[in-house]
């Protein structure tokens, strides 16, 4: 579904019309829409894409606000490669190397590993030695605030997860009006049950989007990515 499509969808349900107290306040459907989608995103870890940043010389730790878990690490080389990194952790490079040995490496291109900090945050070891734009991009679970401002853009979710956005939309736009709607919280209360149904709906068929990890790295191998 568009983004005026579970919009509308929940208007119906809502029956917001001209005249209601909904109908005058667009501005904050849109926000809640937004709210909504990332909600379910990171709930049910069903969004699985990626972003591209420019790799900077002497910049070792990088991030990106829309992915939540990160989960691979590539890097663009000299000859215009798409190389995946050997993902790890700063416990295991210290561990098996040395903190002294990969903390100090003198800077390289490309780098050779990340070290994941927490689920967002990676650092690249050895640090970059030179610029490269769009050099970097990181993978992972992520939300989809920002990918689908206009009206007719697609829900950047899955499919099966279209209802659960237009039951939270419900949900919070009752919330919303709860003082001056009669019967807003009762009704809120039932949205929740059906959004939670969703929910539920969306982990038992996750067999059907779980393959989009390996299908992302795939594709990224057809265009070229050099293996390790």
């Amino acid at each position: 579904m568009t983004r005026l499509e579970i919009q509308a969808q929940a208007a119906l349900l809502l029956r917001e019309g001209l005249g209601t107290v909904g109908a005058g306040d667009p501005f904050a459907l849109d926000g809640l829409t937004d709210a909504v989608a990332d909600d379910v995103a990171r709930r049910t870890d069903c969004f699985w894409s990626g972003v591209t940043t420019d790799l900077t010389q002497g910049q070792d730790v990088y991030c990106d606000s829309s992915l939540y878990k990160v989960k691979g690490v590539f890097v663009t080389d000299a000859a215009g490669c798409v190389r995946p990194l050997v993902t790890t952790t700063e416990t295991h490079l210290d561990r098996h190397f040395g903190a002294g040995y990969w903390r100090n490496a003198p800077p390289s291109d490309p780098p050779t590993c990340a070290a994941f900090q927490g689920v967002r945050n990676v650092r690249l070891y050895p640090t970059p030695s030179v610029t490269r734009a769009a050099g970097l991009m990181l993978e992972g679970y992520m939300t989809p605030r920002g990918k689908w401002a206009a009206g007719a853009d697609e829900c950047p979710l899955p499919a099966l997860a279209h209802q659960a956005v237009v039951y939270g939309l419900c949900r919070l736009r009752a919330l919303q009006f709860a003082g001056e709607v009669a019967g807003a919280m009762e009704k809120a209360q039932g949205w929740s049950s059906e959004y939670r149904r969703e929910l539920g709906d969306i982990e038992r068929l996750a067999a059907t989007y779980a393959p989009r990890e390996s299908l992302f790295l795939a594709g990224y191998r057809l265009r070229g990515v050099v293996a390790l």
